[in-house]
């Protein structure tokens, strides 16, 4: 061992993460508002899940299991996709994330697991899912090309922020400086839009009870680009301005300083065209 855990890094956030166990409760909630004249678009789901974090050499080892979840619509158009998304979370229960010791991702540790859990659920479950054969060959085509790049699509995802900070090493005395590198993704509300944004500290704070808290938000890269696209979609709208657009991503954390484990979490993600046009995803972890 080279011995990196013992080093001195006491203004760091998390200087020398530990083994831990918890089980948490994740609520998620997806809106849309798609104009006065449309009933909004929910859908709910709630699941139940453990991190087991273990120190192993030189990196950290995260294991995501999930033991149940459960999901709900009032609307009647979302019903199928309720059914698919509760139907995939079967295929494989536990996610083995590698970091280095800042928690920075590095790879997916279980990928053969992965890979095999799949073949069995492809063979044995998704024509349960599908009627359509050519429905089912298509999502099958997709998966499997999404499993290729599995180790640049998991660990970025709005769920993954919330259960594996990769902010260790922030320095716990700055505010406003501490960043991750630039991320992209594309608008849920305008074809064509990418939106290109990075996430930095607003606060940083240790308190006298061993807790390290964490404040993020989203500060647009891309916004002469984003502009650019939206004067040209609305250039004959009277309805719209560029000024009504907002976008904004804000996470925030509690963890426990000496382990790193979380304590609770939250995420959120909001986009707005106009007052009814607006889009807003949220993700709450707690410690249960």
């Amino acid at each position: 061992m080279l011995g990196i855990f013992n080093s001195k890094k006491e203004d760091w956030l998390i200087p020398n993460p530990k083994n831990f166990s918890a089980r948490y409760k994740m609520l998620t909630q997806n809106t849309f508002l798609m104009g006065v004249e449309n009933k909004p678009l929910e859908m709910k789901t709630e699941t139940i899940l453990q991190i087991n974090q273990r120190i192993t050499n030189d990196f950290i080892e995260t294991a995501v299991t999930v033991e149940s979840i459960k999901g709900d619509s009032p609307n009647e158009e979302l019903q199928d996709h309720l059914t698919k998304t509760l139907a995939l979370s079967d295929i494989s229960k536990t996610l083995l994330f590698q970091r280095n010791p800042s928690g920075k991702f590095l790879s997916i540790k279980n990928k053969v697991k992965l890979k095999n859990d799949w073949e069995k659920w492809k063979n044995t479950e998704i024509h349960k899912l599908f009627k359509e054969e050519k429905e089912k060959e298509k999502f099958i085509l997709n998966y499997e090309k999404g499993f290729e790049k599995i180790d640049q699509t998991i660990p970025f995802s709005f769920q993954n922020a919330v259960l594996i900070p990769a902010l260790y090493s922030f320095k716990s005395y700055q505010n406003n400086k501490n960043s991750f590198s630039p991320l992209s993704l594309n608008s849920k509300l305008i074809a064509d839009l990418i939106i290109t944004y990075e996430m930095s500290t607003t606060r940083t704070e240790i308190n006298n009870i061993g807790e390290a808290k964490i404040n993020l938000k989203s500060r647009l890269l891309n916004t002469a680009e984003m502009k650019r696209i939206l004067e040209n979609l609305y250039s004959n709208s009277n309805n719209f301005s560029t000024k009504n657009y907002q976008f904004g991503i804000y996470l925030d954390y509690v963890l426990e300083r000496e382990t790193g484990k979380i304590l609770k979490s939250m995420f959120s993600l909001t986009e707005i065209i106009q007052e009814h046009l607006r889009y807003d995803l949220t993700i709450e972890l707690n410690e249960i």
